[in-house]
């Protein structure tokens, strides 16, 4: 049962309750339910009782049936998305059908002088429920309009088909106006009442909605900020560790550099004629021991927590300390082409943080190569800026989600092997250097990234911006 009412208030909408329309089409589908629910057992009882009795329909049992009809349409209605027939039906059709319908064939009872003012007053709540309450909407107005003129001239009405013989209107005559004005009072008051309350309940409704967007958007920045703050930590912490890793690494290299100077002094004193043989394996050694210091100079520069103090950076070899930490990543797959520039620049930053950023980005270069790539890395000094383009031919990006890769948590890789995040903090480390990143990309040509970060140069040169975009 819980599916079926799931079902039917959901019946022609598609499934969202942001909208006020929405969600008055999704209370008249309700509403529809129950009366036929209610209108379905009332003529089951009907039949069999009148089986019992051998009875015949009356108009008030047919009418029974003909709103059993009405309600069964209004589902195929709500299913092809004819809401507003739906709600004309709701309003309009049961007072035609239950009160006019057996006054029009002058089935009139003194008690339908009371019965019926009251039906209409409680009928008037339909328009209330399923239309919003303001005066631009016509259908609420004429909806209004319409259950007023019935509490006005019903009584006329009542009398005109009874054909002047109802004891109880003769009765009511002398109190006629009495009798008006109490139904009027009665229904203005609940109108007014229903007014006031249902705009009241739409302003709170769209006070909780906008509090609700300001909240979710709250704990989306959170979020974004706690995985920022976990990076940073596990930022700090690596360069603790590295900071100790460095120092207990550089004591063994320092003795392995004494060591190899010592070795060959000896060898050109002592034993000179096997210098030669000797000398290619004390270069590979002196090699050795160099990419083991870039090494920890690149994961130290990586890690460093310079945010309270800015110092200067140089972006060439920023980008030389990356595609170290990434060598095992490039290598065997990708050649690294570099168009670095010679003009002297001042630029002010966290060096770490740049470090991070452009790390991200070769990474994603190089990991958008399968085999047999190319990355081209440049950095120019346009207008006093440094440009940086990284370009790669790799898979690239297609068009519907480029607009989404600064988002938080927005990824493409498979679960667990990627957060989300890196360009997300990738974009606010630029924009906190108060420079730009801009993605060009197409599918299965490469990507093209540019970013732009402010500079005091020392030597000016004009170069031509437009090389980066070719």
């Amino acid at each position: 049962m819980k599916k079926i009412w799931i079902y039917i208030s959901f019946l022609g909408t598609d499934g969202s309750q942001k909208s006020h329309s929405n969600r008055n089409t999704i209370l008249a589908n309700r509403m529809n339910f129950i009366m036929f629910i209610i209108l379905l057992l009332l003529n089951i009882a009907t039949a069999v009782l009148r089986e019992i009795h051998h009875g015949e329909y009356s108009i008030h049992t047919k009418k029974l049936l003909i709103m059993l009809i009405f309600n069964a349409l209004n589902f195929g209605f709500s299913y092809f998305k004819f809401h507003k027939i739906t709600k004309i039906i709701l309003i309009f059709v049961p007072s035609i059908v239950l009160m006019f319908l057996p006054i029009s064939l002058g089935y009139i009872q003194n008690m339908d002088y009371v019965a019926y003012p009251l039906s209409i007053i409680g009928l008037s709540f339909v328009p209330q429920l399923i239309l919003k309450p303001e005066f631009s909407n016509r259908l609420y107005v004429v909806s209004l309009l319409y259950f007023f003129m019935q509490v006005l001239l019903l009584d006329h009405i009542l009398d005109y088909f009874s054909n002047n013989y109802s004891t109880f209107y003769q009765s009511l005559i002398e109190f006629m106006i009495y009798y008006k004005l109490v139904f009027i009072s009665i229904f203005l008051f609940i109108q007014s009442t229903m007014y006031y309350l249902r705009n009241l309940n739409y302003k709170y409704e769209n006070e909780l909605q906008d509090n609700n967007e300001e909240l979710k958007s709250t704990i989306e920045k959170l979020n974004e900020t706690r995985q920022q703050l976990v990076q940073s930590e596990k930022m700090a912490s690596l360069g603790i560790l590295t900071a100790g890793v460095a120092h207990e690494i550089n004591n063994p290299l320092n003795f392995i550099n004494g060591g190899i100077i010592g070795l060959e002094s000896y060898f050109k004193k002592n034993l000179n004629e096997h210098f030669e043989k000797v000398a290619p394996l004390i270069n590979a050694i002196n090699v050795g021991v160099k990419r083991t210091t870039d090494i920890v100079t690149s994961l130290g520069q990586y890690s460093r927590q310079d945010n309270l103090e800015k110092t200067n950076c140089d972006v060439n070899s920023i980008i030389d300390n990356c595609l170290i930490m990434l060598h095992n990543q490039l290598k065997n797959k990708t050649e690294i082409k570099k168009n670095y520039t010679n003009i002297p620049y001042l630029l002010k930053g966290s060096e770490g943080k740049l470090h991070q950023a452009l790390l991200n980005i070769i990474s994603n270069a190089s990991q958008a190569i399968e085999k047999d790539g190319i990355i081209t890395i440049t950095t120019q000094i346009v207008n006093n800026k440094i440009i940086i383009s990284i370009h790669d031919n790799g898979c690239g990006i297609s068009s519907d989600i480029l607009g989404k890769i600064f988002d938080p948590f927005f990824t493409t890789k498979e679960p667990g092997k990627g957060t989300g995040l890196g360009l997300s903090i990738t974009y606010n480390i630029i924009h906190e250097h108060k420079g730009t990143i801009e993605f060009q990309s197409e599918v299965n040509k490469g990507t093209n990234v540019i970013i732009s970060l402010p500079i005091k140069a020392k030597q000016y040169e004009q170069q031509n911006y437009n090389t980066l975009h070719r």
